[in-house]
C-alpha cells in the first residue's frame, strides 16, 4: 500500500497521499482530522452521491446545501459566500462528472474567512484546472476507487490527499482506530485502511489512466459532434458544457425534455445509462428536518426531476391560455396527472394521493370560460419565426441560440426594436402565463401561491410557495428571469 501511495501521491503532484477503505471514508476522515461535529454546519451541494451529505451527517454535524450552477451542476460560488457564517467549518464542493469546479473562486471566498475546503473529487481523478491537480486545491481531497470510477479497483477503496503534514498526520492516525502508537488511542478513529490487494491492482492501472482520460476527451468530443450533425435544438437536448479542458468525463451526461422516454429508449436497445441524481439530496427523507422546501434551489430541482413533465405542463397552460380550445378539461385532467407525476418525483407521495381525490369545482364549462376571459387578456406576442429571433441574438452577443428558459428575454428585446417600447402591444410574457396559471388554479381547485423575497440571494428569480386550500405546502415553483452569463 504504501508503494502505490507514493505512487498516486507523485502522480498528482502532493506530498500526502493517504489510502482508505473507500471514497466515503475518504470524506469522512477528512473531516474528522478537520474537527467537525455536533454543532458545525458544512457547506455543499445538494446534487451529488449521497456520500457527500451522509458524511457530514455521520459526524453530528449539519450539511447546508447550496444551489448548483445550471450549466455544469457544480456548486454555486455565489451561495456559498451567502451561506457561510460563524458555525461553518468546511465547504465540501463536488467536481462532478469529472468536471472541476470553480476553485478560485471558491478559495477567494473561503480562505479570508479561514474556513477549509474538502474537495470530494471522487469522480475527478486526474482532473485539472488553471490552479492545479484537482484534490490539491483545498485542506484535503477526496477520491474514490469504486469500480465504475476513472480508476477502478475490484472492489471499494478510496484516498485522502493534502498538502498539510500535520493534517496527513491525523489523517493516518484517524484512519487506524486513532491508534498511536499500537494500542493507545488519543483520538476515535476507525477501520478505514485501503485492502492492500486493492493497492497492488491500482498501482498497476495508474500508469494509463491520463491516456484513459485522453480518451473518454475524445469520445465526447464524438458524442458532441455526432448531435450536433443530428440538429436536435438545445431545448429538446443538451451536451456536457466543457468548462475546463481537464474534464475527464467519468460520465457524460445529457439533458433532455424527455429524459425518461429516452432512459426507456436507450434501455430497448440494450444500451448502459443511469439517471444522476432523480432525488436531490435536500429532499431526501432523513434530511426533511433541515426545512428546505421553500423552492430556494430552482438549479438543482430542474436537474435532478424530468424535465419533460414541466415542458409539458407549460405547453398545456400555453394552449389553455392562448388558443381558446372548446373543451379544457382533457388539458386540465392532463395538468392535475402531471402534478401528481412531479409529487411523486419529488418524494411527496402524500400530496400526490391528495391529487387524486380532488375534483374539479364547476366542472369544464367554468373551466372554459374562465381560460377564454384569460386568453382574452393575455393575447400573446405574435414574433417573428425563431430563425429571426436568433439572428437577432446573434447581433447583440454573437450567440445564435434561443432556449427554453431565456426565449421570454430575448423575444421581449426583439419586440422593442420592432414595435418601440413594451407596453405598445399586449403580449404573453413568463408573468403573465404565471399570473394566468395562478389564477387557474385559485378559482378551479382552491390553490394559493405566496411570493418568496428571495431578492437579496438571488435578484433573477422569482421564487413561490404552493399551498392547498386548507393552507398547506403542496410545492414550490421557481422561475428565472434571466439566463445567467458570463460565469
Amino acid at each position: 500500500m504504501s508503494a502505490f501511495e507514493r505512487a498516486v501521491a507523485e502522480y498528482l503532484g502532493v506530498p500526502h497521499a493517504i489510502g482508505v477503505s473507500s471514497g466515503t471514508d475518504a470524506l469522512l476522515v477528512a473531516l474528522m482530522a478537520l474537527g467537525v461535529g455536533p454543532g458545525d454546519e458544512v457547506v455543499t451541494t445538494p446534487f451529488s452521491f449521497f456520500a457527500t451529505a451522509g458524511s457530514i451527517a455521520r459526524l453530528g454535524a449539519t450539511p447546508v446545501f447550496v444551489d448548483i450552477d445550471p450549466e455544469t451542476f457544480n456548486l454555486d460560488p455565489d451561495g456559498v459566500e451567502a451561506a457561510i457564517n460563524e458555525r461553518t467549518k468546511a465547504v465540501m464542493p463536488v467536481h462532478l462528472f469529472g468536471q472541476p469546479c470553480d476553485m478560485a473562486e471558491l478559495r477567494a471566498i473561503t480562505e479570508p474567512r479561514g474556513v477549509p475546503i474538502v474537495e470530494d473529487a471522487a469522480q475527478a481523478l486526474g482532473a485539472r484546472t488553471e490552479q492545479g491537480v484537482v484534490g490539491a486545491l483545498g485542506a484535503f481531497g477526496c477520491f474514490s476507487f469504486f469500480p465504475s470510477k476513472n480508476l477502478g479497483g475490484f472492489g471499494d477503496g478510496g484516498l485522502v490527499t493534502t498538502l498539510d503534514a500535520a493534517l496527513a498526520e491525523r489523517a493516518r492516525v484517524i484512519r487506524v482506530h486513532g491508534s498511536k502508537p499500537k494500542y493507545f488511542h488519543a483520538v476515535i478513529g476507525g477501520n478505514f485502511r485501503l485492502d492492500a490487494l486493492q493497492a497492488a491492482l491500482l498501482a498497476v492501472k495508474l500508469p494509463h489512466l491520463d491516456a484513459w482520460a485522453a480518451g473518454r476527451r475524445d469520445n465526447a468530443r464524438r458524442y458532441d459532434a455526432l448531435f450536433a450533425e443530428a440538429g436536435l435544438p438545445p431545448e429538446r437536448l443538451r451536451t456536457p458544457v466543457r468548462r475546463s479542458e481537464g474534464h475527464v468525463y467519468n460520465q457524460y451526461v445529457l439533458r433532455t425534455d424527455r429524459r425518461d422516454a429516452l432512459a426507456a429508449h436507450l434501455g430497448d436497445a440494450g444500451i448502459g445509462h443511469a439517471i444522476y441524481y432523480p432525488l436531490c439530496l435536500h429532499r431526501q427523507g432523513c434530511f426533511a428536518n433541515l426545512g428546505y422546501a421553500d423552492g430556494s434551489m430552482g438549479a438543482v430541482i430542474a436537474a435532478a426531476h424530468d424535465a419533460s413533465l414541466r415542458e409539458e405542463v407549460w405547453r398545456a397552460l400555453h394552449t389553455m391560455a392562448t388558443e381558446g380550445a372548446t373543451d379544457n378539461r382533457p388539458l386540465i385532467e392532463r395538468l392535475l396527472e402531471l402534478r401528481r407525476e412531479v409529487a411523486t418525483n419529488a418524494g411527496d407521495p402524500s400530496y400526490a394521493e391528495h391529487v387524486t381525490r380532488r375534483r374539479m369545482v364547476g366542472g369544464a364549462d367554468a373551466a372554459e370560460k374562465f381560460v377564454a376571459d384569460l386568453a382574452d387578456r393575455t393575447r400573446p406576442f405574435q414574433t417573428k419565426e425563431l430563425d429571426e429571433l436568433r439572428a437577432f441574438r446573434k447581433s447583440v452577443d454573437g450567440i445564435d441560440q434561443i432556449e427554453a428558459w431565456d426565449y421570454d428575454y430575448w423575444a421581449r428585446n426583439y419586440r422593442r426594436t420592432l414595435f418601440g417600447p413594451l407596453d405598445v402591444t399586449p403580449y404573453l410574457t413568463v408573468d403573465n402565463v404565471l399570473n394566468g396559471a395562478f389564477a387557474v388554479a385559485d378559482r378551479l381547485y382552491g390553490i394559493k401561491v405566496e411570493e418568496i423575497d428571495l431578492a437579496k440571494w438571488h435578484p433573477d428569480v422569482r421564487s413561490f410557495r404552493i399551498l392547498d386550500e386548507d393552507g398547506h405546502l403542496i410545492g414550490n415553483l421557481q422561475m428565472d428571469l434571466f439566463a445567467r452569463r458570463g460565469k
